[in-house]
């Protein structure tokens, strides 16, 4: 079992039962992440690809980006245990990439969206579940206020760009009417 010590920890449990008794080893406790200024690596959990190569897929908390995905390679000791691969004492900032085949794709994060479609791109989050009925997406995008706050943070129907870090730019071309005008 890979557990997590929240926020700076990560160990393994392991038995020859589901019932026990368990055995634990220390996987990493503070250990400096590859983001200047980045929490601890933790959160996360091992994969195997089909070279049979073993690699920890964690998570480093690194404002303003939030969770960052951070991957690093797990060697096996001879008597059966993870060990995560360090570089000077810390999760490397580079690793040589994982050796892997695939057909997927991934959408790059950057590019004009012009909402042209039924629904948003994969680019566009919420900060909370969406008022479904104050937005629309068809010939271009359309909102309408959900509520009225004076925090930022609760506000409903804030529509946001997945951000690129640790700092990013955007750029945009805005339309705006009252309500009933057009």
């Amino acid at each position: 079992m890979w557990l997590t010590r929240p926020a700076n920890g990560q160990y393994v449990l392991r038995s020859t039962s589901p019932f026990g008794p368990y055995e634990m080893r220390q996987v990493l406790l503070n250990l400096p992440g590859p983001i200047s200024g980045g929490g601890v690596p933790h959160q996360g959990g091992i994969v195997q690809t089909q070279a049979g190569d073993w690699w920890y897929m964690a998570f480093t908390d690194a404002y303003p980006g939030g969770r960052v995905p951070t991957l690093a390679p797990i060697t096996w000791t001879g008597d059966g245990w993870p060990t995560l691969q360090t570089v000077d004492g810390r999760w490397g900032t580079t690793y040589q990439r994982p050796n892997i085949t695939t057909s997927k794709t991934v959408a790059p994060m950057t590019g004009r969206d012009t909402f042209v479609g039924p629904t948003l791109g994969h680019r566009w989050e919420w900060n909370h579940n969406p008022d479904t009925s104050r937005f629309s997406v068809s010939n271009g995008l359309r909102l309408q206020t959900a509520t009225v706050t004076n925090d930022l943070y609760n506000a409903r129907n804030t529509l946001t760009h997945r951000i690129q870090g640790p700092t990013s730019t955007a750029t945009i071309e805005l339309d705006y009417f009252e309500h009933g005008e057009r």
